[in-house]
C-alpha cells in the first residue's frame, strides 16, 4: 500500500507548518504540538504527485516547476486534463493551457518555487 505524502501550509502564519499533523478520515486536519491536539480552518493541504524533479526533488501540488524543453514555468494542481483526471502542470502566464504530468515527467523539470513563497518571475503576471 502506498503512503499519502503531504506537507502543510499555514495561511494565518504564511509558513510551513513543522509540527505533526493529523489528517482525519473526514478531511479535518488536526495539530498536534506538546501533545495538544487542535483542530485547524487555516491550514491548506499540499499533496505529493509521487514525482521527482530532476535535481531529485519531490514534487508536490502547488510547486512552481520550470520546464527545460518548453522553457516556460507552470504550476502543478491535481484536475480534470482530456477527460482524465489526474496530476497536470499548468502554464503560469498562459492559464488556458495546461498538460498532463507523467511520472516520467519529472527528468525535465526542476522545482523552482511553489504558489506562497518567492516566485522567479513578477507575480503581478501569475494568477494562483
Amino acid at each position: 500500500m502506498n503512503k499519502v505524502k503531504f506537507r502543510v501550509w499555514d495561511i494565518k502564519k504564511k509558513q510551513w507548518v513543522s509540527d505533526t499533523v493529523v489528517l482525519a478520515n473526514d478531511g479535518m486536519l488536526f495539530s498536534v504540538y506538546c501533545g495538544v491536539t487542535e483542530k485547524r480552518d487555516n491550514f491548506v493541504i499540499l499533496f505529493f504527485t509521487g514525482i521527482i524533479d530532476k535535481r531529485g526533488i519531490e514534487i508536490f501540488e502547488g510547486d512552481i516547476v520550470f520546464n527545460e524543453l518548453s522553457g516556460r514555468y507552470y504550476s502543478v494542481e491535481y484536475g480534470l486534463y482530456d477527460e482524465l483526471v489526474g496530476w497536470v502542470i499548468r502554464d503560469v502566464h498562459e492559464r488556458a493551457y495546461k498538460e498532463n504530468l507523467y511520472r516520467d515527467s519529472g527528468r525535465f523539470l526542476e522545482v523552482v518555487s511553489d504558489k506562497f513563497e518567492e516566485l522567479p518571475f513578477p507575480p503581478e503576471s501569475f494568477e494562483v
